[in-house]
C-alpha cells in the first residue's frame, strides 16, 4: 500500500513541477520578443497550467496531486509519516521533472511559435533556478493546503487552515500576476462554453466532493455495511 502511495506521489509531483519546469526556458526568451514580451509572458503562464490547448485537462498536475496528497494523509495517520513520504516523493520529482524538462521546453517554445507564426530559436536555456524554487514552493502550498483542508474536514474546524493561508500570502508575493491570468482566463473560457474549461470546473467540484465524502461515509453508506 505504501509502494503504491509514493508511486501515485512521486507520478503527480512530477507532472506538477515539470510544468514549471518547461515552461521557464520561454519566459527567458521574453526579451528577444520586444513589445510581445507579455503575450510571451502568458502564453508560458497559460501552459505551465494546462490552458494553452496542451492539455485535455486544466491544473492537471494540481489535480493529480491533490488526490496523491489526501490519499496519502489517509493512509498515514502520522502526519510525520505523510510528510515524509511526500518529502521524499518531491525530491525524487524534481529529478525526473529536470531530467524531462529539456523536451517540455522545446515543446512550450515550438508551440508559441506556430501560434505567432514565427521560426523556432536555435538555442534554448535550461530551466532557472529561480523556477525550480518557485515551482517547489508552489508545490509546497498546494501539498499543504490539502493535507490541512483534510484534517479541518476530519476534525470538523477551520483552524488547520491558518499555515496554508500563510504560505498563500507568499506565494501571491512570488507569482501575483501568474494567478491573476490563469483565474481570469479559465472564467473567460467557461463563460464563452469551453469544453475543456467547464470539465475541468466540474472535475474541480467533483473530485473536492469525492475526497470530502470519503472522510464522512453517509450514514445510510455506514448501516448498509454492518
Amino acid at each position: 500500500m505504501r509502494w503504491g502511495s509514493l508511486a501515485l506521489l512521486f507520478a503527480s509531483q512530477t507532472l506538477f513541477l515539470w510544468m514549471f519546469l518547461s515552461a521557464d526556458p520561454l519566459e527567458q526568451l521574453s526579451d528577444r520578443y520586444g513589445s510581445r514580451a507579455d503575450v510571451v509572458m502568458h502564453f508560458s503562464a497559460r501552459w505551465r497550467h494546462g490552458m494553452a490547448g496542451n492539455s485535455p485537462l486544466y491544473l492537471p498536475g494540481f489535480f493529480m496531486t491533490a488526490a496523491a496528497v489526501w490519499m496519502s494523509a489517509r493512509g498515514h495517520p502520522r502526519t510525520i509519516v505523510h510528510a515524509g513520504d511526500v518529502a521524499v516523493a518531491a525530491v525524487a520529482a524534481f529529478g525526473a521533472a529536470a531530467a524531462l524538462a529539456p523536451w517540455g521546453a522545446e515543446a512550450v517554445v515550438r508551440a508559441f511559435h506556430s501560434q505567432i507564426s514565427a521560426p523556432v530559436p536555435s538555442a534554448i536555456p535550461g530551466a532557472s533556478l529561480r523556477s525550480a524554487m518557485v515551482g517547489g514552493y508552489t508545490l509546497l502550498t498546494w501539498a499543504t493546503f490539502v493535507t490541512c483542508a483534510r484534517t479541518a474536514v476530519v476534525r470538523r474546524t477551520l483552524s488547520p487552515l491558518v499555515i496554508p493561508a500563510a504560505l498563500t500570502v507568499g506565494l501571491v508575493l512570488v507569482r501575483p500576476w501568474t494567478v491573476d491570468d490563469f483565474t481570469k482566463h479559465w472564467v473567460m473560457q467557461v463563460i464563452d462554453g469551453d469544453s475543456v474549461a467547464w470539465l475541468s470546473l466540474l472535475l474541480a467540484v467533483g473530485l473536492a466532493i469525492a475526497l470530502v465524502r470519503s472522510e464522512h461515509p453517509s450514514t445510510g453508506a455506514r448501516d448498509s455495511g454492518r
